[in-house]
């Protein structure tokens, strides 16, 4: 539901498209992204430098 009322408040201001982050030790999350729609677009490592061994993965979905 979370996920359904930020395209709804993107879509009535005019947005085109969601991004979210998250890390590739958040294996779930990756997991709901991927059925709600968004594509992985980028993995970047050192994103965090307190924890150099996790990546950072952005997430993109259209949103109309």
């Amino acid at each position: 539901r979370l996920l359904d009322a930020a395209i709804d408040w993107a879509l009535a201001r005019g947005c085109r498209e969601l991004k979210v982050e998250t890390q590739d030790i958040n294996a779930a999350a990756c997991r709901l992204y991927a059925q709600a729609g968004f594509r992985l677009r980028s993995v970047r490592r050192g994103a965090y430098p307190y924890t150099p061994e996790e990546l950072e993965l952005l997430w993109y979905r259209e949103v109309e």
